[in-house]
């Protein structure tokens, strides 16, 4: 089965793990691959819609995969048991869900718990929410799908402390080969804002804060 580069790179944090909780599993593509590629002895594919979770069953059942794959309708973390997975991925939705979702199962996620976190927006929110709350962010990876880039976060419990950079574009993807592209996209977003501020009346606090991201973004 070919994955998307956005979730070939999700999985490729997943390595090495007993039990992949995949939140939000759509149709299990993430579980499916990580079972069939030796990624992880079992899996839990969660969704909050009985509709997505009903295609998961059929692409787990059609992968000879069910003894291995439980599918659950799950709203966030409830369907898990505390420490009933080593690794959780939360993918493909907003940083701000994602947050939510960690809030309502933090007796889901254990000590050693490895959390995957892809979100699609509001990433800066989330890691600001992880650093303040017990998170550790290890490291990062970069997906891009054509001109979209998408950060995924290998997270764990313990302290955090990121700079204002790592805040905003994310923490250790200096290597990434997509990382002097990610960084121009950023760029030309923010020259784009600020721009159009200028056109404005009485934006000068916005601009400056504006500014002031720019050169955080280009150092």
């Amino acid at each position: 089965m070919k994955l998307s580069e956005r979730l070939l790179k999700i999985t490729e944090f997943v390595r090495g793990a007993t039990v992949v909780a995949d939140i939000g599993t759509d149709h299990g593509y993430v579980p499916v691959y990580c079972v069939q590629n030796g990624l992880c002895d079992r899996a839990i594919a969660c969704d909050i819609n009985e509709g997505p979770l009903a295609a998961a069953r059929d692409h787990i059942a059609d992968s000879g995969l069910s003894d291995v794959i439980d599918a659950r309708l799950s709203d966030g973390l409830e369907a898990l048991a505390p420490n009933e997975a080593d690794t959780i991925v939360i993918a493909g939705m907003g940083g701000f869900l994602i947050r939510d979702i960690l809030i309502r199962g933090t007796e889901v996620i254990g000590s050693d718990t490895r959390l995957i976190l892809q979100p699609m927006v509001a990433a800066k929110e989330l890691r600001e929410y992880l650093a303040d709350n017990g998170f550790e962010i290890v490291t990062e990876k970069l997906a891009r799908e054509e001109d979209k880039f998408y950060n995924i976060m290998y997270v764990q419990k313990g302290a955090s402390s990121l700079t204002e950079k790592e805040l905003l574009l994310g923490k250790g993807i200096e290597d990434d080969e997509n990382f002097g592209d990610y960084v121009t996209f950023n760029v030309n977003v923010v020259s784009k804002i600020i721009n159009g501020l200028k056109k404005s009346k009485d934006k000068d606090g916005e601009i400056a804060r504006y500014e002031h991201l720019l050169e955080i973004i280009k150092v």
